[in-house]
C-alpha cells in the first residue's frame, strides 16, 4: 500500500496519527481537517506528513489507497461513501454509521470495488480483551451465563450523540467478540438528566441466541470513573477492570445446588497476565494487513452490523 489519509484531527487524531506514522512512512501520510489550527498542530507534531485542505474525488482516486476517518459520527457515512466510491479502503472510528441501512450501503460499495471496510473497535486489539476471550473459552470456565458491563464517568458530555451512541459501542463490541452469538432480545432505558433531548444515562438488557444475557450501564455524569466488565461462567467468574493495573482477575467461585440447597465453592483468585502492547497500533497494522492480503477484518461488516442493530434498536 502506498498512501493513507487521516480525515479528522480532533481529540483522538494525535493518537491515530502517531500510530499511522509507526506503520507508514510520514511522506506517504496525508491529513485533512476543516480546522486550519488542527492541521497546523498535526504538521508541527509530524513535520514530514502532507497537509490536505480538501478531499475531492479526483484527489482520492489518484493519490490515496486507504483512509482513516475520525470525524463526528453524523459525517461518517458520507465521507466513507465518497472514499469507497473512489476506490479507497476505509477504517472508520466507532460507530461506523448511525443505521444498518447506511452500513449495508457502504458494504455494497466495498464489495463491488473489492475494498476493505473496517470499524475502529480498538478494544478488540487490546491484550486484556484478547486474553479474556481465551480464558472464558476454556472448558474450566464453563458456560457464559451473564455479562455485566459498566462504562461510567464524569464527561465528556456531547451534543451530537447521546451517551449510548458514544460509549456503548465499546461494551457491545467486546461482548459480541466474547460471546460470538446473535442478540435476540433487547430492552433499553434512557435517562436524560441535563437536557430533555439527550440521554445521559442508558441501561441495556440483551439476550443472546446461546442463552447468555448481558446488562450494560453507560453514564457520563457520574462523579467517578469505572470501566468494568464481569463475565459470569457456570464454573468461574472473570473480572476485567480497565481502571486497574491488574486488569484481569479470575475467581474460581461457583454456586451449585444439591436438593435445592446452595453449595458455595470459593477457590483461589488469580491475576491473569496479558500482553501489554498498544491496541491502536495493532488495529492500524491489522487494517494494513487486510488491505495487502485481501483478508476480512476482525471488525468488518458483520461485527459492525451486530453493534449498529442494537444501538438502532432493530433486532
Amino acid at each position: 500500500m502506498n498512501n493513507i489519509i487521516l480525515i479528522g484531527y480532533g481529540y483522538w487524531g494525535n493518537n491515530l496519527l502517531r500510530n499511522i506514522c509507526s506503520v507508514f512512512e510520514q511522506k506517504n501520510v496525508f491529513v485533512h481537517d476543516l480546522s486550519s489550527n488542527s492541521l497546523s498542530l498535526a504538521k508541527k507534531n509530524f513535520p514530514k506528513i502532507n497537509i490536505q485542505t480538501s478531499i475531492t474525488s479526483k484527489f482520492l482516486r489518484e493519490n490515496i489507497d486507504a483512509a482513516v476517518i475520525a470525524t463526528p459520527v453524523s459525517t461518517h457515512y458520507e465521507i466513507a461513501k465518497k472514499c469507497l466510491e473512489n476506490h479507497v479502503n476505509v477504517l472508520v472510528e466507532k460507530p461506523i454509521t448511525t443505521s444498518v441501512t447506511q452500513l449495508d450501503s457502504l458494504n455494497e460499495i466495498a464489495l463491488k470495488n473489492k475494498l476493505i471496510m473496517m470499524s475502529g473497535h480498538t478494544f478488540l486489539f487490546s491484550g486484556p480483551v484478547i486474553k479474556a476471550k481465551e480464558v472464558v473459552s476454556d472448558k474450566n470456565f464453563g458456560e457464559i451465563k451473564f455479562i455485566y458491563s459498566s462504562r461510567i464517568g464524569f464527561g465528556k458530555v456531547r451534543d451530537d450523540v447521546d451517551v449510548m451512541w458514544n460509549l456503548a459501542p465499546h461494551d457491545l463490541s467486546i461482548i459480541s467478540y466474547i460471546l460470538d452469538s446473535k442478540p435476540i432480545k433487547l430492552k433499553k432505558n434512557f435517562y436524560p438528566i441535563l437536557r430533555n433531548s439527550i440521554a445521559d444515562i442508558v441501561t441495556m438488557n440483551i439476550s443472546f441466541k446461546n442463552k447468555s444475557s448481558a446488562l450494560i450501564v453507560n453514564n457520563w455524569i457520574n462523579p467517578f470513573k469505572e470501566r468494568k466488565m464481569i463475565i459470569y461462567g457456570s464454573k468461574q467468574t472473570l473480572v476485567y477492570d480497565d481502571c486497574l493495573e491488574d486488569k484481569l482477575k479470575l475467581y474460581d467461585y461457583a454456586i451449585s445446588f444439591d436438593d435445592k440447597a446452595p453449595i458455595y465453592k470459593k477457590g483461589k483468585i488469580s491475576n491473569i497476565i496479558f500482553d501489554k502492547h498498544e491496541p491502536l497500533l495493532r488495529e492500524i497494522e491489522h487494517f494494513n494487513d487486510c488491505i495487502i492480503n485481501s483478508n476480512q477484518p476482525l471488525t468488518g461488516y458483520e461485527h459492525s452490523k451486530s453493534i449498529i442493530q442494537i444501538l438502532e434498536g432493530e433486532l
